[in-house]
């Protein structure tokens, strides 16, 4: 928490609002359900992982969408008291199979 002199000396909390999170390990979902269009994850050995789905590169993401102690660390060096988690949005995917993943 921060000191906030505005508010006489109170300690403000600092929330952060926007923040996605992914596990660090993914099932192969196209084998369980037998159609494509889900993300898996390649992690490469500079730390970078990159979102793949059906064999296509989406977009590379950095440790800390995975890893608590990564997202720990950003937490202290920033000030962030506490973060409001959600998945990120191609996630969602799972229940549109009906819809081409790539527009």
């Amino acid at each position: 928490m921060d000191i906030d002199p505005a508010e006489g000396g109170k300690r403000t909390l600092k929330v952060d609002l926007h923040t996605h999170i992914i596990p660090k390990n993914l099932p192969d979902l196209k084998k369980k359900y037998g159609y494509g269009g889900f993300v898996n994850l390649e992690h490469e050995h500079n730390g970078k992982t990159k979102m793949m789905v059906d064999g296509k590169f989406f977009r590379e993401v950095d440790p800390n969408c995975y890893s608590t102690e990564e997202r720990i660390k950003e937490c202290n060096t920033t000030g962030v008291d506490v973060q409001v988690l959600s998945t990120i949005p191609v996630m969602f995917r799972y229940i549109f199979s009906q819809y081409p993943f790539f527009f």
